[in-house]
């Protein structure tokens, strides 16, 4: 069960698919979502499954001390959740279909934990080149004392298609699971 504002974007993004095909850059307008924008962003695809901010509100600035425009989405995550975070992304791209994932933010010694969604959105020539996404803290952000994220594991990946039903898909590396 997702937290009701990842579930509140998600329909936002979903009222928008025109045909089956990602909604336009275009349709989306930030003003319609006033409350998420401090844990909204949007990612940039420049590569197969390379993703980086092009926009980030203000939590995700305070959770990861920086602006984190230009920076590569996967270089926040632990090491082996990269390939796993790629393919996921690139399914998500290819389907048109919302990507959500759990996530437990380190902060020193201490945990928070987190719901990160993905919504894939298209440019005007249809191709998907973008990802708006949202951090929606789970359990009290109190708990990291403001100290900096150094990095995010990867709980669980959950893609849904167009009508909803839900996929867990599992990746190895070198013989390892590693989503």
């Amino acid at each position: 069960m997702s937290h009701s504002n990842t579930e509140l974007l998600i329909d936002y993004w979903q009222k928008r698919i025109f045909s089956g095909a990602a909604p336009r850059r275009a349709a989306i307008d930030p003003a319609d979502f006033p409350t998420l924008l401090p844990q909204v962003f949007i990612l940039g695809r420049f590569a197969p499954g390379k993703y980086a901010f092009r926009l980030s509100g203000g939590l995700l600035r305070d959770l990861h001390g920086r602006d984190l425009r230009g920076v590569e989405f996967t270089s926040l995550w632990a090491t082996d959740a990269s390939l796993s975070l790629q393919t996921e992304m690139e399914r998500a791209r290819r389907t048109a279909s919302p990507l959500k994932l759990r996530a437990r933010a380190v902060a020193g010694d201490v945990l928070a934990d987190l719901e990160i969604t993905l919504m894939p959105l298209s440019n005007d020539a249809g191709g998907v080149d973008r990802m708006l996404g949202l951090y929606q803290p789970i359990s009290p952000l109190a708990r990291l004392r403001g100290q900096v994220v150094e990095k995010l594991l990867l709980v669980r990946s959950d893609a849904e298609d167009n009508v909803g039903r839900t996929h867990i898909r599992l990746a190895a590396v070198g013989g390892q699971r590693v989503g």
